[in-house]
C-alpha cells in the first residue's frame, strides 16, 4: 500500500497550492497535499514562500480611483458608442420619413387602381396580352422546355 505523500507528486502538488490557500479542495484531495508537505521539503519550502506573498499582498492598502473616474465613466456611458451618433437625427426625420412612406403608399395604391383601369370589355384581353407580353422574355424558348411547352398551349388557347 502507497502511503498518502507517495500518491502525490511534487509538480501535482505545486499546482494545488493555489487551491488549498483558497480553501477549494476536497477533504480528501487536501489531506493527501498535507501529508505530501510534510514529507518533501522542497514543496514545504516553495508553500511557506507563497503563503509569506499571499500574507504580504494581503497586508497592501486597496487601491483607490481618482475622484473624476466616476464622472467619466458616466459621461462615456451616456455618450454611448460613436456609430450610434449617426442614429441620432432620425427622431427628427420621422416626420418627413413617415410622409414619404404615405405618398408611396398612396402612389402604390392609385397605380393599382388605374394598371386596371381599362376600357370596358376588354379586361380578359388585357390580361392575356399582359401574360403572353411577360412570356416575351422566353422568346426564342429552347424546344422540349417547360417555356416553350407554355408557349406553345398559349397559342393554341388563343386560336
Amino acid at each position: 500500500m502507497s502511503t498518502p505523500a507517495a500518491e502525490l507528486g511534487c509538480h501535482q502538488a505545486r499546482q494545488c497550492f493555489s487551491a488549498l490557500q483558497d480553501k477549494a479542495l476536497s477533504k480528501d484531495h487536501q489531506l493527501r497535499l498535507e501529508a505530501h508537505l510534510e514529507c518533501c521539503p522542497a514543496c514545504r519550502a516553495e508553500y511557506s514562500r507563497l503563503e509569506a506573498a499571499w500574507a504580504a499582498l494581503g497586508e497592501l492598502p486597496a487601491p483607490s480611483a481618482p475622484s473624476a473616474l466616476a464622472g467619466q465613466v458616466l459621461k462615456r456611458i451616456e455618450a454611448g458608442p460613436r456609430w450610434l451618433n449617426v442614429l441620432r437625427p432620425l427622431p427628427r426625420l420621422a416626420p418627413s420619413v413617415a410622409a414619404l412612406g404615405a405618398m408611396l403608399l398612396l402612389g402604390l395604391v392609385a397605380g393599382g387602381f388605374l394598371g386596371h383601369a381599362v376600357l370596358p370589355g376588354q379586361e380578359a384581353l388585357a390580361e392575356s396580352t399582359s401574360t403572353l407580353q411577360a412570356l416575351d422574355v422566353f422568346t426564342p424558348a429552347p424546344q422540349g422546355t417547360l417555356a416553350h411547352g407554355y408557349l406553345q398551349l398559349a397559342a393554341l388557347e388563343g386560336k
